[in-house]
């Protein structure tokens, strides 16, 4: 059986927001990561970032995102 494409994006942006914080701590290799044209995507982990990913649609992989270990 395949496994489901996990996509990441922020819901329901308000018009006050500023930052979302992705709500869980499974980000599994192979999700989809969707930024729109006015965000950016940073992965941060104890405090330091490690990656940012522009507008467009990312994947996520060992490559672009080392620190992730599931």
């Amino acid at each position: 059986m395949a496994q489901k494409t996990n996509v990441i994006e922020w819901p329901q942006r308000g018009e006050d927001d500023i930052m979302w914080v992705y709500p869980h701590k499974d980000i599994r290799f192979g999700s989809q990561v969707v930024v729109r044209e006015y965000e950016a995507c940073v992965f941060m982990r104890d405090g330091k970032v490690y990656d940012v990913f522009l507008p467009g649609r990312h994947v996520v992989t060992t490559a672009n995102v080392p620190l992730l270990t599931k």
